[in-house]
C-alpha cells in the first residue's frame, strides 16, 4: 500500500494523514494543537487562543455529523468516513472555487448568453447550481454597498427602537424573544462587516 492521503494543516505546510478515506477526530484536533502523537512532528499552533479555536473545531466537527456529510465509521471507533452528501458538497465547493476563479460576470455572461455551455458545462444542475451561485454572489455585493451606506452615516441595520419595540410587544400569540434576537444578531453582524453571516440570519427571519 502507498502512502494515504493526507488532510493540509491549515499552515498549507504539513499534510495531517489519515487512513484511506477516513478521518480520526483526535488525530486531526492533535495536529491542529501542535501536539505529537506518533504522526510525524507537527508545526506549532498558529493561534494564541488555541483551547477556543479547538472548542471551535469540534463544535465544526459535530455540525458536519449532525448533517450527515460525515459518518461514524462502524468498523473502527473514533473514526469518520465522508458521507455521499459531503462528497458532492465538496464537487460543489470545488465548483464554487473556479466559478469565483473567473469571476461573477464572466460565468454570469456564460448562463445568459451560451446557456453555461462554454464556461460553467455539465448537467443541467449544474447550471442551476450556477445560477445559484451568482445569485448568492449578487446578493453579497448587494449587503455590501447597504453596509458601506449605512456604516458611513453611522447606523445600525436595523434601529434599535424598532427592536426596543419589539421587545416590549405584548403577544399571547408569539414568542417574539427569536425574532428580537436574530434583530440583534444581524445588528452585530453589520457592524463587523460579517456578510455571510448577516445573509444567514436574513435567512432565518
Amino acid at each position: 500500500m502507498g502512502m494515504p492521503p493526507s488532510i493540509r494543516h491549515p499552515s498549507g505546510d504539513a499534510p495531517i494523514h489519515q487512513q484511506q478515506n477516513r478521518l480520526n477526530q483526535s488525530y486531526f484536533v492533535a495536529m491542529l494543537e501542535g501536539r505529537n502523537i506518533g504522526l510525524g512532528v507537527p508545526p506549532p499552533p498558529e493561534y494564541g487562543a488555541q483551547p477556543q479555536v479547538t472548542e471551535r473545531v469540534m463544535e465544526a466537527w459535530h455540525w458536519l455529523v449532525t448533517e450527515g456529510l460525515l459518518l461514524p465509521d462502524h468498523t473502527t471507533a473514533g473514526w469518520h468516513t465522508i458521507s455521499t452528501n459531503g462528497r458532492q458538497r465538496l464537487i460543489q465547493q470545488a465548483q464554487f472555487n473556479h466559478w469565483e476563479s473567473l469571476g461573477v460576470d464572466q460565468v454570469r455572461s456564460d448562463l445568459e448568453h451560451a446557456g453555461g455551455t462554454r464556461i460553467v458545462g455539465g448537467t443541467q444542475e449544474n447550471v442551476q447550481l450556477a445560477w445559484q451561485w451568482v445569485r448568492k454572489k449578487q446578493d453579497e455585493a448587494s449587503l455590501s454597498a447597504v453596509t458601506r451606506s449605512g456604516k458611513s452615516r453611522g447606523l445600525p441595520l436595523i434601529a434599535g427602537s424598532r427592536i426596543e419595540e419589539l421587545r416590549n410587544l405584548p403577544s399571547t400569540r408569539f414568542d417574539l424573544r427569536k425574532l428580537v434576537r436574530i434583530c440583534e444578531d444581524l445588528n452585530i453582524s453589520f457592524e463587523h462587516d460579517c456578510f455571510w453571516e448577516d445573509l444567514v440570519c436574513r435567512g432565518c427571519q
